[in-house]
Formats: structure tokens, sequence, C-alpha cells
């Protein structure tokens, strides 16, 4: 009854089918994370998606990419990758799973190159940010890149620990909206 007093978008079958063509179980709990995630979206341009270790952020923040329908770009901790020739595991295997074509994905400690990456597109629209609890503190360099690259675009933020140790951790992790 809770997730029914909210505004949500419904979720297309297709992107349904989808997910169980590629043997990902569609658990209620994550479309509805989906179909919130879309409107809260669209109305702040930015969503946090917090849950504990283990639950499908990352499937949850895919299939909210794919139904976005744009070009977008992935910054992710390097162990979170995956194999960008396989495709067999990480974010490289979800780009391929949820048929992000033409998303790039970049290492969290790579943020110059994801700048330069898109200083010139005007077609990437999505950032999503893999562990971003990584870039609460607001008086660092990577979190001054970060916060350009996101500027203007779509965030999808994901964290299993959204509050460390002091409110405005939080807000920092608000304003890259």
């Amino acid at each position: 009854a809770y997730l029914d007093s909210y505004d949500k978008k419904d979720l297309n079958e297709e992107t349904i089918e989808l997910l169980e063509s590629k043997g990902y179980k569609p658990y209620s709990y994550q479309i509805d994370a989906v179909e919130q995630a879309l409107t809260v979206l669209d109305n702040y341009s930015g969503v946090i998606i917090a849950d504990v270790v283990g639950l499908g952020k990352s499937v949850i923040a895919s299939t909210i990419a794919k139904a976005v329908g744009k070009r977008g770009i992935i910054i992710s901790p390097p162990g979170l990758i995956g194999n960008r020739k396989l495709k067999d595991s990480g974010w490289s295997k979800y780009a391929e799973d949820f048929e992000l074509f033409g998303w790039e994905i970049f290492s969290s400690g790579d943020l110059e190159n994801a700048q330069k990456f898109i200083r010139d597109k005007d077609d990437i629209e999505v950032v999503i940010i893999d562990e971003v609890h990584r870039f609460r503190n607001q008086d660092t360099r990577d979190y001054e890149i970060l916060s350009n690259i996101c500027r203007g675009r779509k965030i999808i933020e994901l964290t299993a620990t959204p509050f460390n140790n002091r409110p405005n951790d939080i807000l920092s992790l608000v304003k890259l909206f």
C-alpha cells in the first residue's frame, strides 16, 4: 500500500520481456523501483537507488536506462566494470544484456576521460554512477569533475550506503542532479 501512494510510470511489456529473455527474473520490488524511479527522473532529473548489497541495484538501473531510451555513460569502480571484450560480467554484461548500445563505461578513477568523452557529445543524456557514496565530499577535484559530467543530464545514482557521516553527505549526492 505504501508504494501505491506514489506516482509511477508503468514499465512497458517489451522491457519486462527483455529482462526475462536475458535470464533475469522480474521481481515485483525491482519493477516497482523502476517505475517509481522513472517518475522521479522526470520530476527531478535524478534518482538515488539505495538498497543493501545483492538486491539488484545494477539491474534496476539498467532497466531504468533501457526504459528511458537515451544514450548515456556508466561510471563505476574498476572492479565492477567487468570484462569489456567478453561482456560476461559487471557493467559490461549489463550494458550488453539490456541493449544499452552506444553507452560507454568509465572507471570512477578515470573521470577526466569521461569528461573529455562527453564534451563534444550532445547525445549523452543519462549518467549512471555506481557506488556514488564515494563522491559524498564536495571539496574534492573528483566531485567537481563528476558534477560537470552530470550537469544537464538525467542522473541515476546507486549506493548501498547513502548516508555515512553527516547530512551533508546525502546533500552532496542530491546536488549532482
